[in-house]
């Protein structure tokens, strides 16, 4: 799969990618909003993994952002945040998030989750 991943802590968004890139999957990083923005305008990412607690605005408003752009309605969103409480995982789903995983995850459920998708794309 073509993904994005949104995270401004380098080492926990370069062990990501590292991952991801062993699964098979293509993976851009971006470390802020205004990147992602970017990235998503040149090639649309198939699903985004986007952290929470980001510098400029956080990853419920960048998803919220993304989910209003029709041209976007395919991609999946997927949340990777430290932020684990229950209200924590509502508001990612009212944001617009397909899936809410808790960091540290274990690589299975990235797989887990990436192959669901595959399926019904």
């Amino acid at each position: 799969m073509h993904l994005l991943i949104v995270d401004d802590d380098n080492d926990c968004a370069e062990t990501l990618k590292a991952f991801l890139l062993l699964s098979g999957h293509e993976v851009r990083v971006a470390r802020d909003v205004s990147t992602a923005l970017g990235l998503i305008d040149q090639s649309v990412p198939e699903a985004t993994i986007i952290d929470i607690g980001l510098p400029e605005t956080d990853g419920y408003e960048l998803a919220r952002r993304l989910r209003s752009r029709p041209d976007l309605s395919r991609m999946a969103l997927i949340a990777y945040s430290g932020w684990s409480r229950a209200r924590d995982q509502a508001a990612g789903i009212e944001a617009g998030f397909d899936h809410y995983v808790t960091k540290p995850a274990d690589p299975v459920v990235f797989n887990g989750i990436l192959s669901q998708l595959a399926r019904t794309r």
